[in-house]
């Protein structure tokens, strides 16, 4: 059986080991799949906002579609901005 006084440094290595791959991992990879994820969510709302439109009667490639995609993506950015400053608020 080996002996805890020499297990101990042997297991905080290997805890290091792990800590520092993890953080370097996290450092390099999480930008991309944070950009990755924001582009598909950019892409998802396109397509929410065009059907939203299109189900009111505005077919796409008219101006009314165009205005209505205009307005729905500044209700977004309303909301967006609301929400941020109540959560400030409360900090």
């Amino acid at each position: 059986m080996i002996a805890r006084a020499r297990l101990d440094p042997i297991i905080l290595s290997i805890v290091l080991l792990f800590t520092l791959t993890y953080v370097g991992l996290a450092l390099t990879v999480m930008p991309g799949a944070d950009a990755a994820a924001a582009l598909r969510e950019k892409a998802q709302i396109s397509e929410s906002d065009k059907a939203l439109c299109e189900s009111f009667g505005m077919k796409l490639g008219t101006s009314q579609h165009r205005d209505c995609v205009t307005q729905l993506m500044k209700i977004r950015q309303d909301t967006s901005d609301r929400i941020y400053r109540a959560a400030q608020s409360l900090l």
